[in-house]
This record gives C-alpha cells, structure tokens and sequence, in this order.
C-alpha cells in the first residue's frame, strides 16, 4: 500500500461518518448499509449460486451474469465481513477523492469569483460560525452554474433508488424465503418433507412476518373485519415477493437496489438448465436464511 493510500480517507455511499482506514470499522458500518443486503440477495439467487458452483462459470450464456460473478467472487462459503474484508471494500469504495472545502492563498483573486466548478470567498475571522455558514450558502446559492454531482468512482455502484429503507430489503428477504419454503414443501423437495405448505399461504406468511400491522387478527375481529385483514395482508405479501423477484433477478445483472423487473435474460442452456433445476430437486439449493427459517419452522411445529 503506498503512502497515499495509507493516508486517503476510504469513502463509500451510503456509509458517511468513516474517518479514517480502518477496516474494522468499515466492516462494522457496511453490515449496516444496502452493500450487506446486495450481498444477502446474492446468496438468493439460483443463478448466482449455480454459476458459483465449480465450472459452471464457463456454461453461462450471459455474459453479464459471469461479470458479476468475476467482481463479487463466492458469497457463499464466506461470512459478510470475511467478504467484505477480502472483495466487498475494494469493489464499493470510491476510486476518486471527492472534493472538500478548503482554504486557498492569497493569490490576487477577488472575493466570490467563480473559477470553472469553484468559487473563492473570503471569510471575516471575526465572525460567528452561524453567520459564515449562512453567508457562505447564500453565495453558494447564488451560482446559477452550480450543478450537484452526484456522479461514483467505484468499481460497482449502488443503483439510485429514492427513499429505500433497509429494513423493507429485510422483510421482503423473509418473506420471499418463507415463500420459497412453501414452495420447495408443495413440490416434495428433499429435506423440506416435514413443511406443511398450507402453513406458509400468503396470509400466513404475511402473520409471520408482521407484515401489515393494520392486518393482524385480534381475537375481538368480526367475519367481516377478519375477511378484510386477510384480504389486506395477501395482496401486501403478494406486493412484497414481486419487490423481491426484483430484487433477485437485478443482483444477477449487477444492478442493487431495484425493484423494477428486469428483461430476464436467459442465463443457461435447456441441458444446464435441467441440471439445475434437478439440483433444486434433490436439496442441493438452500440459501443460509432459507435454512435458518426452516429450522425455526420445524422447532415450533
């Protein structure tokens, strides 16, 4: 590591706050940010798994799905920050400094000329810190050239997607897997033989997972109210696995968060495709969270 390196503060979207190389310290902030859930999503998807899968690399007929396999590398033999210490830190921190403020010379210029994409002001020192900051933004607002970019360095970048919340990335996790569950049972998939499906229908999966509190039953609801809630609670879950379909089949083609579907590209031929879907068959796919919610499942049956 050169010395600049050593001394550059490490900068990611989405994780503000980090001050200096530490990557403890990143570890710790990105398990907190949408880089662990695009890691979380990876693990979901069968496409990543089987192209992760011993040379299954070289089978894929989509070559976007095999760059995204080249930068994200194996998620499912290594923890999130084994991963994100090994590949995560370097495929998301910025490649460029962003530029900070900054005192500048005496160098003949006058006060508030603007200079391509800066401006120079000079500041009184006498001044109290609240009337600088004011001043200052009100000559920064003044610029009719000013443009905000929001532009990335980084290897791969967080897709734009206004007003996401992590904790929806995480209950459209749960609920997709406590679908998948219902699914895999439904179909007599090994391993799953012990999971009744009509134990995970959309109403119950929206119970579970407290998806609509507005529709949870209470024991004073009537025919009517109860019908409503239910109804309520179905198209919510329903609304839910279409935003995690999304989610899935956008971590195949690099893209996180989205929850705009995708053109599904077709990643396998029909040979591979069958030894996959054979695999899903005998139990061989089984995401971690999925395993972990079927273990829950069984321990309270």
């Amino acid at each position: 590591m050169s010395e600049l390196e050593k001394h550059r503060r490490r900068i990611y979207k989405g994780m503000p706050g980090l001050h200096r190389i530490d990557r403890e310290q990143e570890a710790d902030a990105a398990l907190n940010s949408a880089y662990y859930w695009w890691f979380e999503y990876l693990k979901l998807s069968k496409n990543y798994w089987w192209v992760c899968r011993g040379n299954n690399f070289k089978y894929t007929k989509s070559r976007i799905l095999a760059r995204t396999a080249e930068d994200f590398g194996d998620v499912f033999s290594l923890s999130f920050r084994d991963w994100w210490m090994k590949t995560g830190c370097e495929l998301f921190v910025e490649q460029l400094e962003l530029p900070k403020v900054k005192q500048v010379g005496r160098d003949g210029t006058q006060p508030s000329i603007v200079q391509a994409d800066k401006v120079t002001v000079e500041i009184p020192l006498n001044l109290t810190e609240q009337t600088i900051k004011k001043q200052v933004i009100e000559i920064v607002r003044q610029q009719s050239k000013r443009h905000i970019s929001r532009t990335t360095s980084a290897k791969r970048k967080l897709a734009k997607l206004k007003r996401v919340r992590l904790g929806v990335l995480e209950k459209a996790r749960d609920v997709w897997c406590l679908n998948q569950i219902g699914l895999l049972a439904a179909d007599n998939v090994k391993g799953f033989e012990g999971v009744s499906p009509a134990a995970l229908s959309l109403y119950e999966i929206g119970k579970r997972t407290r998806l609509v509190e507005s529709c949870m039953p209470k024991p004073t609801d009537g025919l009517e109210l109860s019908r409503k809630k239910r109804n309520g609670m179905k198209v919510a879950v329903k609304r839910m696995l279409n935003r995690a379909d999304a989610l899935i089949a956008n971590v195949d083609q690099g893209v996180f968060p989205s929850f705009n579907m995708p053109e599904l590209e077709y990643c396998w031929t029909d040979a591979q495709q069958k030894l996959i879907n054979q695999a899903v068959v005998n139990g061989e796919w089984v995401p971690e969270h999925l395993f972990k919610l079927k273990q829950a499942l069984s321990s309270s049956s």
